[in-house]
């Protein structure tokens, strides 16, 4: 079953992956947590055409799994720890896939303006409805305008055919003062192939990059302008993470 799950997720542009070390019982969600996401599942399954992939409760229920969540609230957790403030800002989500990130941003600051960002138009309802403070738009990176206090970037670059190019614009887009926090598998421990190369060209559905801990260092250094303050380290469940403020 679960083999059927990772294959059906991953004709939609998502993977299920072990998530190493197993996250915190504190990151974990609550009951009454894992019932909203459950039943906004269910909503949005209940608009989409029977027997479709998109159509299959199961399969989106073993991607926002339990300690997938558990990431997420650990990136919130990094935020803090970074002082990274979401209070009455411009909050987006790059690659913001269902939306529950951006769940999360909206408990701490319900104030905030939050947008997100994804290619896959087809699951931006899903999102809607696990986070309907949010909005949002099918809009490739290179197709955003404006400028954010806070981005975000959770598990793209190691799809993108030129990460750093994405990675340079995701921080011209910060307004000043701002701060971009990106996050990227542990490249020692991924073992995501790369798939398909998706059709506009810019992107595998797979992963193609794999950083280290001492990698990813090197990598965002080599990106970012020098006056860059860049703090990097590993979320609770093994992501590579950084938090840029130029």
């Amino acid at each position: 079953m679960k083999h059927l799950v990772i294959k059906l997720l991953g004709r939609l542009g998502y993977e299920i992956r072990a998530l190493e070390p197993p996250p915190d019982a504190d990151l974990l969600p609550s009951r009454q947590e894992r019932a909203a996401v459950d039943e906004a599942i269910g909503v949005f399954v209940q608009t989409q055409q029977a027997g479709t992939l998109l159509a299959d409760a199961g399969a989106w229920r073993e991607y926002l799994s339990d300690r997938r969540l558990a990431f997420f609230r650990d990136v919130v957790n990094v935020c803090r720890k970074h002082s990274v403030d979401f209070k009455e800002k411009q909050v987006a989500d790059v690659g913001s896939g269902p939306g529950y990130l951006l769940r999360l941003i909206a408990a701490e600051a319900p104030d905030s303006i939050l947008t997100g960002y994804d290619t896959f138009a087809a699951a931006l309802p899903l999102a809607r409805a696990i986070c309907p403070q949010a909005a949002f738009e099918a809009r490739g990176l290179e197709a955003i305008n404006g400028s954010f206090d806070v981005i975000f970037s959770t598990e793209v670059l190691e799809h993108l055919v030129a990460p750093e190019q994405a990675l340079q614009t995701l921080a011209r887009l910060l307004a000043p003062g701002g701060s971009l926090v990106v996050t990227t598998p542990n490249g020692r421990r991924d073992q995501q192939g790369a798939g398909e190369r998706r059709e506009d060209g810019t992107a595998y559905w797979g992963h193609i990059h794999f950083w280290s801990p001492e990698s990813w260092k090197l990598f965002l250094r080599r990106a970012l302008p020098a006056d860059a303050r860049i703090k990097t380290g590993q979320i609770a469940t093994g992501e590579n993470y950084a938090v840029v403020r130029l």
